[in-house]
């Protein structure tokens, strides 16, 4: 009897592990999405100070433990090898399924069932999201946590080892850093101990761990604020139709999977059918744990655990603007599947109970691994996005962005116009499509977009800055300047601001005061090429070309090909006084396609310094022909000084300039 469990058990991790190798296989080929990983990749604190991520909120959550994660991806070379982000979520993810099995067997005793929990816990649709996405890395964490503190829960229970109770309050803790979420773990080990929580001890160890989910559950609350992301303003109606329709809409999904969407928007009728679903859902759970009730210390509490863990993430309390998402049921569908799993075991013959599960699994599997590659990035998976819901603006602009960011301009554009369609006053998409703009050089239509922003959303500071880099473009140095101060007063922690604010100064010509707030800048973003730029012109400005050339000479071993650095490097060899090699550099640049005004104004510049006229009105003329708006502008009146004395009248009459310069 025991040599054929053994096989049965042998035979059934073969084919376990074959099957998952073949449901994952397609994540290493994941790239990033452009929803939230553009920070938690590229703006995670950690990067620059790892103590820093132990003091301070970070996209709405407390999570330290989870941004060091990332950072130690980081160290490992994950930015420019993404796939070793995915590899490190699947193998955080097959811990946690391997915790999860363990608990379920420690618990019940049962292997079947420890293994139906072990392979359906892996190989379920619900976990595309958290396992594909990089962002999610806080679910699989605190789950990998969560888990061994369950487990070390019940051998206490078991054994009374006190170890076994330090060692789970130290995961307790760890999950918390992982993600708030896990302030229900002592719910949870109540259910675990439901016959024993009345002993001395054990009530003792509930009540200590209860205070450390409570500090963290404030802890929260208060990032969420910051975030802006708790929806004060929802009546207790609407909080109610939230609860029932996520719960009815994530239990469809678990069970069909056949409609599995990237971003479920709340609805909009208040009694939709789904809320009734809902409903008779919960009733019909509250009969099933009353009926389960004298059994739980067998095991059976698979219910009562999915709803118990579900409950902070049920829109009771609403946080953000989704219903619900496939994450939210990553460690609270253990419960689903452990009930379900006995519900298989139940059934006779057993044999019947087999092919049904191996059916589950055959089916959930196929889908996981179908629904991968919708994941692979931005484009992918905001395309997908439109698809499920058309008429959502949300879609819509992350597909812009996704757009936007692989160079894709004109399908940014419409993207964001489609958005903007549907949601006119949405300030992301008023941000991106007047950033767009911006980008285009269309600075008509951007001004209003930014306007509209500082009219309707004063407390963003991004609103300001955009006004302050459209007004920057249009040669209103002073009103780029004041704007830029009001966007460091509502957040002097981001880096953009005083960029732009920096720039402002140097438009001005005060290069002094530019260099200190561009170098602020770079201390909280180190690596803004942009920025680096900026300071090495300000210091060539004021007389410091060793430092300038330096700056922008590493920046080109890396960026040979960048325009914008190669102009800038000559403009400092210029300031530097070697005209000459100013001049050489340059002009290899305007022999490249359609090279913009400014870099034949620029040659124009180093021409006329060199004595040569002639050429010199030639770069003139070709500046006026691609942009006659150039020569109007402050700043260019000022560069037109920089050339001798004595060669300027003849320059200024010759190409109308000294009207110009005179308004």
């Amino acid at each position: 009897m025991q040599k054929r469990h053994n096989t049965e058990l042998y035979l059934a991790s073969l084919f376990a592990l074959f099957f998952i190798v073949w449901v994952w296989w397609p994540l290493i080929t994941l790239e990033s999405v452009n929803w939230d990983d553009p920070e938690y990749l590229g703006a995670n604190p950690a990067i620059t100070n790892p103590g820093a991520v132990w003091s301070q909120f970070f996209m709405g959550n407390y999570h330290p433990l989870t941004l060091l994660s990332l950072w130690g991806d980081y160290l490992l070379g994950a930015q420019q090898h993404l796939w070793i982000y995915h590899v490190h979520q699947f193998l955080l993810h097959l811990w946690v399924c391997i915790g999860a099995a363990w608990l379920v067997w420690i618990v019940s005793k049962s292997w079947q069932l420890a293994f139906w929990i072990g392979i359906t816990f892996c190989i379920h649709p619900l976990r595309v999201e958290p396992v594909a996405w990089i962002s999610a890395r806080k679910e699989l964490l605190s789950a990998a946590f969560a888990l061994p503190a369950l487990i070390c829960w019940v051998g206490y229970l078991n054994k009374r080892y006190n170890y076994l109770l330090y060692l789970c309050i130290l995961f307790v803790v760890m999950a918390c850093l992982s993600k708030a979420t896990a302030v229900i773990l002592p719910v949870l080990m109540g259910i675990l101990a439901w016959n024993q929580v009345r002993k001395g001890k054990v009530l003792i160890g509930l009540s200590f761990l209860g205070v450390i989910a409570i500090g963290f559950g404030i802890l929260a609350i208060f990032a969420q604020q910051e975030a802006n992301a708790i929806q004060l303003n929802v009546s207790f109606l609407q909080r109610l139709t939230l609860f029932f329709s996520g719960l009815s809409t994530g239990l469809y999904n678990f069970f069909i999977s056949m409609d599995i969407h990237t971003w479920y928007p709340w609805p909009s009728d208040p009694m939709n059918t789904w809320v009734f679903v809902g409903v008779v859902i919960v009733l019909l759970a509250i009969v099933a744990v009353m009926f389960y009730a004298e059994k739980l210390e067998k095991g059976k509490v698979g219910l009562l655990f999915f709803l118990t863990s579900w409950l902070p993430v049920s829109q009771l309390l609403p946080v953000g603007q989704a219903l619900t998402a496939d994450r939210y049921w990553y460690l609270p569908s253990l419960g689903l599947f452990w009930a379900l799993g006995l519900i298989l075991l139940f059934i006779k013959p057993k044999r019947v109970g087999y092919l049904v599960g191996l059916g589950l699994i055959l089916f959930w599997g196929y889908r996981t691994h179908e629904l991968i590659p919708s994941w692979k990035n931005g484009i992918s998976l905001f395309r997908r996005m439109t698809l499920e819901s058309p008429q959502t603006a949300f879609a819509w602009n992350n597909l812009g962005v996704a757009y936007a960011t692989e160079g894709q301009s004109k399908l940014a554009l419409s993207c964001f116009e489609k958005a903007k369609w549907l949601d006119p006053n949405d300030s992301e998409t008023l941000i991106n499509l007047c950033g767009i703009w911006i980008g285009q050089g269309s600075l008509t239509s951007a001004l209003p977009l930014a306007e509209q922003l500082v009219s309707e959303h004063p407390n963003l500071s991004v609103s300001w800055r955009l006004y302050a880099e459209v007004s920057l473009q249009l040669g209103k140095g002073k009103t780029a300047l004041n704007c830029s101060r009001e966007a460091i007063k509502i957040d002097p922690q981001q880096a953009l601001n005083w960029a732009i604010y920096g720039n402002a100064l140097q438009y001005l010509k005060h290069h002094a005061l530019a260099i200190m707030a561009l170098e602020k800048s770079l201390q909280m973003q180190p690596r803004n090429i942009p920025v680096i730029q900026h300071l090495a012109l300000s210091e060539a400005e004021i007389g410091e070309s060793k430092s300038a050339i330096q700056r922008l000479e590493s920046l080109l071993l890396n960026n040979p090909q960048n325009v914008t650095l190669s102009a800038n490097y000559a403009w400092v060899l210029f300031r530097s006084g070697n005209i000459q090699k100013a001049a050489s550099t340059n002009r290899s640049l305007l022999n490249r396609s359609n090279p913009p005004a400014v870099l034949w104004f620029n040659q124009g510049i180093y021409w006329a310094a060199e004595n040569n006229l002639d050429s010199a009105y030639f770069a003139f003329d070709q500046a006026l022909l691609q942009n006659p708006g150039v020569l109007l502008l402050e700043s260019t009146c000022k560069d037109l000084a920089l050339i001798p004395s004595e060669l300027q009248q003849p320059l200024r009459k010759k190409i109308g300039f000294d009207a110009s310069c005179r308004n």
